[in-house]
């Protein structure tokens, strides 16, 4: 072989080699691209299923605030709904309704008892009547709840624990004793009185606080 053929073949190999090294290089850039491509849709994948759930999870939540808020506006006061509850327990005997709340007493239906007085007493002027006369018609009218331990208690201990008292506070108002001051306790949204007379025996008033 003369050295222009040597020359020749060594050219040829050369560029062999070097189309071969670069066909690697443009393989393993394509690899790459093809690689990065595959992450980039990966991440955006991510990201919609991502939006979506937000979008999903915000839906959820103002759904929710929503219906809530109409249940809300639906619904009677707490303290209405504890007197609804008090006469689905057969306890109405014991109830009062007032403008800030309620009253238990066994002498709770003083306004229903004066309507039936009324009627049968004729022209006795009930009004001017002392309480305690009241209370001694209201007897004979059997106008009164006369077992407390069934009706009176139950409805307290009821109205207690249905407006966030404490359960100590069913134990201080039966442990009243007549000789004792009006007594009080209030949490955040209601407010309770009460005292035991010696006429009428327990009577507790529970208000909302405005």
């Amino acid at each position: 072989m003369n050295n222009t053929e040597e020359k020749l073949t060594n050219t040829a190999e050369e560029s062999l080699t070097n189309i071969t090294q670069n066909s690697s290089v443009d393989h393993e850039d394509n690899d790459i691209a093809a690689g990065n491509d595959e992450e980039k849709h990966k991440e955006k994948k991510k990201f919609t299923v991502k939006k979506k759930l937000a979008i999903i999870g915000a839906g959820i939540i103002a759904y929710t605030a929503i219906t809530s808020a109409y249940i809300a506006f639906l619904l009677p006061p707490k303290i209405e709904r504890v007197q609804d509850g008090i006469i689905r327990n057969a306890y109405d005997d014991t109830l009062k309704r007032t403008d800030e709340g309620f009253l238990l007493s066994q002498y709770a239906k003083t306004e229903e008892a004066k309507e039936s007085l009324e009627k049968s007493l004729g022209d006795v002027d009930i009004d001017s009547l002392d309480d305690d006369v009241l209370y001694d018609l209201m007897r004979l009218a059997n106008c009164y709840c006369h077992e407390p331990e069934e009706h009176l208690l139950p409805a307290i201990k009821y109205a207690n624990k249905e407006l966030g008292f404490d359960d100590s506070l069913y134990d201080k108002i039966v442990s009243t004793e007549t000789s004792m001051n009006p007594q009080s306790e209030k949490n955040d949204k209601y407010s309770v009185e009460w005292i035991n007379d010696t006429e009428v025996g327990l009577t507790v008033l529970y208000k909302q606080i405005d």
